[in-house]
């Protein structure tokens, strides 16, 4: 039987006190934002977008705008891919180059 993974993220916050409390961020849903998706890969959200996109990442369209990713999504896609930051890095000049061409036409 596959593994399934549920999570909760917290965010820590000063109580004003000198200590610090965990606020949850999201529930115990297994799919997650774009949002939430980035800072875990460590990428921007146009890269988590680009990756749904491109299909990199298999994410669900609950209803139009909305972009849902499943948990044991983006733990596969973090674990198969060493550099999440590399394909950022690429995407950025390319989208330079793109820039710098169009503007010289």
């Amino acid at each position: 039987m596959a593994k399934k993974y549920k999570a909760i993220i917290y965010e820590q916050v000063e109580d004003g006190k000198g200590g610090y409390h965990l606020r949850p961020v999201t529930t115990t849903s297994t799919g997650l934002s774009v949002d939430l998706a980035a800072p875990i890969l460590h990428v921007s959200r146009n890269t988590v977008y680009r990756l749904c996109e491109i299909g990199a990442i298999r994410a669900e369209y609950p209803s139009p705008g909305r972009i849902v990713i499943p948990l044991e999504e983006l733990m596969r896609y973090k674990t198969e891919t060493q550099d999440p930051e590399h394909f950022e890095r690429q995407m950025g000049r390319q989208m330079d180059f793109d820039f710098e061409a169009k503007e010289g036409s």
